[in-house]
């Protein structure tokens, strides 16, 4: 061999050591950015889940008070039916009385709700239909007369002095009462 091919062989031989520190020193190194990426993308990786899991929470609980809101309201919803079922069976039950019973209730509140002068008593037409004869009389007890003009009402009575009404029809005092009635028959129905 000679000296030039030697040197070149020399040559060679230290570029390919060189290379090969160099190949040697970058797989090192992106072994090492490799390591770090994959530890990078794991921690990543866990505060995305972690994030997620927190969203999922708070979605879940979020889910539950509107759920427990929904039932809450319709539970609410279905007692405002009950009161107002148990309102309307009130004055339909007083309305369907016998014509006895039905005008001695009416008596009751004429005697509460009366004033202490002559006047005029209104009934609804179906009212008037009944037997109002002994009605009649104990109305001159309270100098008061029955009207034969019927109310444009469903049941009860509205007492006339002249310019002064008094509106006792059952669906005025129902609404008149109805706070008074819905705390009744929510105790009633309800604790």
């Amino acid at each position: 061999m000679t000296s030039g091919e030697k040197i070149l062989s020399e040559i060679i031989s230290d570029a390919k050591e060189q290379a090969a520190k160099i190949t040697a020193r970058a797989e090192a190194e992106i072994k090492a950015d490799i390591a770090d990426k994959k530890l990078e993308g794991e921690k990543s990786a866990e505060k995305i889940l972690r994030e997620a899991e927190n969203k999922a929470r708070v979605i879940k609980d979020a889910g539950a008070a509107a759920a427990e809101r929904i039932a809450r309201d319709s539970l609410l919803s279905l007692k405002r039916e009950l009161i107002e079922s148990a309102i309307e069976a009130a004055a339909e039950t007083a309305a369907g009385y016998d014509d006895e019973k039905y005008f001695s209730c009416l008596l009751k509140l004429i005697a509460k709700n009366r004033l202490d002068k002559s006047g005029e008593v209104y009934i609804s037409a179906r009212d008037l239909s009944r037997d109002t004869s002994g009605f009649r009389e104990r109305l001159r007890e309270y100098s008061l007369d029955l009207s034969s003009t019927p109310a444009d009402i469903d049941g009860g009575f509205i007492l006339s002095y002249g310019d002064i009404l008094i509106n006792c029809a059952f669906s005025a005092l129902i609404r008149e009462k109805r706070d008074e009635l819905t705390a009744a028959l929510n105790k009633r129905l309800f604790v």
